[in-house]
């Protein structure tokens, strides 16, 4: 492997433990194992580009097959699957955006004079910008979406308030005269989803998880404002 890879993967490898550490740090397993997989993922890079084959010396390169763009669009799309439907929040599109900054635009500069395989990497510098859209899109809707669920639970909360003067220890109790079940702030096999009632007799809050683990939201249940916690 030449010195421009191992700088590069080992750029993008450092970006994504300073990522993973900001998120998963403490001490936490999660730290650890991310550390451990991002280690594989260097080595296995780095074995690869070990056993290419190369030239020999004074012999003129083999003609390569044209690159496709079919490996990025899965991963991309399993990435964007990942994000939606687990984490509800781009956790591994910032990991996608690493790989793009630090990773895929200096590539295509690398090869500025070989025209095919520039096209072919800022074509999958493309994709994965593509997808990056696509999922801060994804979770600004089910952001959208999750406000809107709170606000339910919140307006039950003032009902059964004015029918009993004062607000409920636990929001099990808005169940079924008040709402049929406690919606999920956000839904699926989604990481961090349930509502969870702050409860006390002034000023109750409601709190969902935006971004997991932290960027926690709490709505006031008396001024209908929100804050994040962290």
């Amino acid at each position: 492997m030449n010195l421009y890879g191992v700088i590069s993967k080992g750029l993008l490898a450092a970006g994504c433990l300073f990522f993973a550490f900001i998120l998963y740090g403490d001490g936490d397993a999660g730290f650890a194992t991310g550390a451990l997989a991002l280690g594989a993922l260097f080595v296995y890079l780095a074995w690869r580009d070990w056993r290419r084959p190369r030239p020999a010396p004074g012999a003129a390169p083999a003609a390569a097959a044209p690159p496709t763009l079919r490996t990025a669009l899965v991963t991309c799309g399993i990435l964007l699957a990942l994000d939606v439907l687990f984490f509800g929040a781009p956790a591994l599109g910032m990991y996608a955006l690493i790989a793009l900054v630090v990773w895929l635009l200096p590539r295509i500069l690398f090869v500025w004079r070989t025209p095919e395989l520039r096209r072919h990497r800022a074509r999958v510098a493309l994709v994965t910008a593509g997808f990056l859209a696509l999922d801060l899109g994804a979770y600004w809707v089910l952001d959208e979406i999750a406000q809107r669920r709170v606000a339910s639970v919140s307006d039950a909360l003032d009902r059964y308030k004015a029918r009993h003067g004062a607000y409920p220890q636990k929001l099990q109790s808005l169940v079924p005269d008040y709402l049929p079940e406690i919606p999920a702030a956000k839904s699926g096999l989604v990481m961090f989803g349930d509502v969870l009632y702050l409860y006390n007799d002034g000023a109750p809050g409601l709190m969902y998880v935006t971004f997991p683990p932290f960027g926690r939201r709490v709505l006031n249940v008396e001024t209908r404002k929100w804050e994040f916690v962290d």
